[in-house]
């Protein structure tokens, strides 16, 4: 009988895929799988994530063992790679399996990454010319899971994929290797001790902070003064600023002297304009990866590393999609199962959507700008009281960001009154521009998520008032 091996990238998605079968048993570096998708055997492996890697330099050349500058740059004229040290043993089993297959699915990450520790793998094992199958999907519930499987994709329209991951792979060995002694040896020759390390990505963003911490050590305060009126009208008080910015309180002083307008003494002012828009604003978009990474950092100073760890956790507990994404929409598919699930996620958050905008929007849902992956969003999976319970403080933390965020874009838009008062004392004016709520809509689901801006009231305002000039003096 056909022989069937599917290669994941690591044991927690391979019992995913497993437990989303009819029958499944345990067997060594994986699982035997019986289910009506598949007329063939089928066993289901896995990596650790890179079972292999890019050889080191000596095994090109032994002249290339020793750090000398005579020897750089090295180009080895073919990449060869190896199996990784303290995983030989799982290399060796995952081997025995893909040599007895007649048929390879790829079922890694769906990503260039994934498609690279797959091929990596498939090419060091010697079963290169074998057919592939892709698996392609971006949760791992077990109605996807299935779907995907029934829909398998011709490998070949990801090898391509595979190209430009191990591209960069190398590109890292090169610039790593030959960069790194480069560096090494000519700061040894100035009296440095230590080996320098050089990174195609790592120097850059390295050399990025260092300039930004310049910038800080550089920056040198300035002091600047604004001028203010402190209005009573017939309804309300409010203050309005002049637009103009004064390097000293005298150059201030003496700007309004010429326009005969008295500091810090109450004076006639006339409120030359008073306009009222109604302005309306939708929730945000879906989250990507560094939306979310730069959201929690900022609400709970989680760092992007931990961000993606924890966020990873949910998506292999089926909670979240997957989470390596720079996508901001989802397709009319995951659409779909948001709306019917609509009210399971308000419980979840103990929020309440009066009047739900059930239509798919453009500004979330549009299939042709979703690539690899779509934005991180809940499953279908729904969590109880006591499920939630179980999950880690930052794990529910995350996933309530996520939760939130998704059942916000049905909620109404947030809807306010924007006051723009400009009130002339003589001839100069001055400017404030306020809010009024009108309704909160998607705001009232996200209160708790989104960081407080102070917002200014207002009531009607006469034509004429009562001003008293001052001025506060701020550095930048």
């Amino acid at each position: 009988m056909t022989k069937i091996v599917i290669l994941a990238e690591k044991p927690s998605q391979a019992k995913a895929y497993a437990d989303s079968f009819q029958s499944k048993q345990k067997i060594a570096g994986g699982f035997a799988i019986k289910d009506e998708l598949f007329t063939a055997d089928v066993i289901i492996t896995y990596a650790y994530g890179h079972l292999v890697e890019l050889q080191n330099p000596e095994y090109y050349t032994a002249d290339w063992k020793k750090w000398q500058l005579q020897q750089l740059p090295m180009f080895p004229e073919r990449y060869q790679f190896k199996v990784t040290a303290d995983k030989r043993a799982h290399f060796k089993q995952v081997k025995s399996y893909l040599d007895e297959a007649d048929q390879i699915i790829i079922a890694t990450d769906s990503d260039r990454e994934g498609e690279n520790i797959a091929r990596s793998i498939i090419e060091v094992s010697g079963n290169a010319q074998k057919p592939t199958q892709r698996l392609w999907i971006n949760s791992l519930e077990s109605d996807e899971i299935r779907k995907g499987f029934a829909t398998l994709r011709p490998g070949a329209d990801y090898y391509s994929a595979y190209i430009e991951a191990q591209t960069r792979q190398i590109s890292d060995w090169l610039v790593g290797m030959n960069i790194s002694r480069l560096y090494t040896l000519l700061l040894q020759k100035k009296g440095l001790t230590g080996v320098f390390s050089i990174g195609r990505v790592q120097t850059p963003t390295l050399f990025l902070i260092w300039q930004r911490q310049q910038e800080i050590a550089e920056f040198k305060p300035e002091t600047y003064y604004e001028a203010y009126l402190e209005v009573e009208a017939e309804h309300g008080h409010y203050r309005a600023k002049h637009k103009q910015q004064f390097k000293s309180l005298a150059d201030l002083r003496a700007y309004f002297k010429k326009g005969n307008i008295s500091y810090q003494t109450e004076q006639p002012a006339r409120v030359t304009k008073l306009e009222t828009k109604q302005k309306q604003v939708a929730s945000p978009q879906l989250y990507s990866l560094s939306d979310l990474q730069s959201h929690a950092n900022r609400l709970y100073k989680i760092s992007p590393a931990s961000t993606l760890k924890i966020v990873q956790t949910l998506y292999e507990r089926k909670l979240v999609s997957y989470p390596r994404t720079d996508c901001h929409f989802i397709t009319p598919a995951e659409f779909n199962y948001l709306k019917s699930g609509l009210s399971d996620y308000c419980n979840i958050e103990q929020v309440e959507i009066s009047d739900p905008r059930l239509n798919a929007n453009k500004r979330y849902v549009d299939a042709a700008k979703v690539q690899e992956h779509y934005a991180i969003i809940p499953t279908k999976k729904k969590l109880s009281a006591a499920s939630l319970a179980k999950l880690g403080n930052f794990e529910k933390k995350l996933y309530h960001l996520i939760v939130k965020r998704t059942i916000a874009m049905f909620a109404p838009p947030y809807v306010y009154d924007e006051t723009t008062v400009e009130t002339s004392v003589e001839t100069e004016p001055f400017k404030t521009i306020g809010r009024t709520v009108k309704q909160r809509g998607w705001k009232a689901i996200l209160a708790t998520t989104t960081p407080k801006v102070k917002k200014r009231r207002f009531a009607c305002f006469a034509e004429v008032a009562t001003a008293r000039t001052g001025c506060c003096h701020l550095s930048r």
